[in-house]
């Protein structure tokens, strides 16, 4: 699996109205993409900006996704953005009775020491127990093995559920809409 991210500076007349109603126009358009496994539409009202988080089967799909129309709509509309990609070492459902309505996204710097099998172990670890706590609703750990970067994503039920970070950069996000294609 592959992890994608691209994060849009809106246009300063591009309102938080407009992002919600942009998304309730598109999301159905992803509800039954093939070969995508996880959209977020994440929306940072304070810093105005998109930056939808997805999770794919395969590089094909992600490919085909990339090179076809609903990847050019974006660049249409904003200009092509700068696209972010992780190798996921883990992903998983936890609680799918909550409507997720917050994300953070860390990531830390991976010791040029730290052997990267017992990272994945123990991330893999780590992640299993997070998903057993019933405000989390998914959560993936990946690799940036450009930047060797390890980035933790998690969906909770609200920004009050979810716990403290204390990583090298922290990202949150509201949600807007999940789509995940069965």
């Amino acid at each position: 699996m592959l992890a994608m991210q691209y994060t849009i500076h809106l246009p300063h007349d591009f309102t938080a109205k407009a992002v919600r109603e942009r998304v309730e126009k598109r999301r159905e358009l992803f509800d039954t993409l093939p070969g995508m496994r996880h959209k977020a539409f994440l929306f940072d009202a304070a810093e105005h900006i998109y930056a939808p988080f997805y999770i794919w089967e395969n590089l094909q799909s992600t490919k085909q996704f990339l090179l076809e129309d609903l990847f050019k709509g974006v660049v249409s509309s904003f200009s092509r953005p700068r696209v972010r990609g992780w190798m996921v070492l883990d992903c998983g459902n936890g609680n799918p009775d909550i409507l997720p309505t917050f994300c953070l996204q860390e990531s830390d710097a991976i010791p040029l020491e730290k052997n990267l099998q017992e990272l994945q172990e123990e991330e893999i670890k780590f992640q299993k127990k997070l998903r057993t706590n019933p405000d989390v609703y998914l959560s993936a750990v990946a690799i940036d093995a450009d930047r060797w970067e390890v980035m933790r994503y998690t969906l909770w039920k609200d920004k009050t559920s979810a716990t403290k970070s204390t990583h090298d950069r922290v990202l949150s996000y509201d949600v807007l809409h999940i789509s995940e294609p069965k």
